[in-house]
């Protein structure tokens, strides 16, 4: 086990950790009937909480930025689930003749409460995007990932890690600071998992799925693949582990920072 593997195996056993302590406190509150929600924002004026998500929203959106004409919405019914376009809703419409709905700061503030989960296609009009994202499932997903983390270290290319809710899996996000054509950041792409295979040649790189965009090109008639986007409230507290935003060295556990 390399030194990686190790912390992010002790990150792992401290998420357990805080897991427990974190129901611990619950419970504390609730045998002495003080609510959550006022216990943490009973001091916080309501003029400072719309300031902090504001900033909040501005930072989410700096990093992931896609499409804003439209986004996706993730549905389930009847033991069924998928993400669809957001659309307007128009009784005497069929369901693609309604009108797209865009990207607001509404929408982002209903992701991050859990008033629900939505996507954002990167592939923009002019097939451009601002980040690139590597999808790693599977077995072995987490020494496939941090191997591809650690082989963008070295070209001094800024990564970061969110696990998924389900905890089998993670994105390793790569943000630019421009706007690149789909084909370059795909290329920049393939250049770092050709440096990953030449690290995992023995076993080779299984869990890596695919990129986000997924096209160089925008489809006909299409929007191009989208991706999920983290921190979703309830998605978030599945996952415990949530994205490695601004320091390359740091992973946000239950809100603290630890080391790697």
């Amino acid at each position: 086990m390399n030194d990686l593997e190790r912390k992010l195996q002790n990150a792992l056993k401290e998420i357990t950790r805080l897991k427990d302590e974190n129901q611990k406190l619950k419970e504390l509150l609730k045998k002495h009937q003080i609510p959550v929600s006022n216990y943490q924002d009973k001091h916080v004026q309501p003029s400072a909480r719309t300031e902090i998500l504001q900033k909040r929203i501005t930072i989410f959106r700096g990093l992931f930025k896609g499409r804003t004409d439209v986004y996706a919405v993730y549905w389930d019914s009847n033991g069924e689930s998928n993400y669809a376009p957001a659309r307007k809703y128009e009784p005497n419409k069929k369901y693609k003749e309604r009108e797209l709905l865009p990207l607001t700061d509404n929408v982002i503030e209903n992701h991050l409460r859990g008033n629900k989960t939505i996507g954002i296609y990167p592939l923009l009009k002019d097939e451009t995007c601002w980040f690139l994202a590597v999808d790693f499932d599977k077995q072995d997903w987490q020494k496939d990932a941090l191997t591809f983390k650690g082989g963008c270290n070295n070209v001094v290319v800024p990564a970061s890690m969110e696990v998924s809710r389900s905890g089998n899996g993670c994105h390793v996000w790569i943000f630019f600071s421009e706007q690149l054509t789909a084909k370059t950041g795909r290329r920049l792409g393939n250049f770092l998992m050709n440096r990953t295979l030449e690290k995992r040649y023995e076993t080779g790189v299984d869990s890596f799925d695919r990129f986000f965009p997924n096209q160089d090109t925008m489809p006909k008639g299409g929007f191009g693949n989208l991706i999920a986007l983290p921190l979703q409230h309830y998605a978030g507290k599945m996952a415990i582990v949530s994205l490695l935003m601004t320091n390359l060295n740091h992973i946000v556990i239950n809100g603290r920072i630890w080391s790697l």
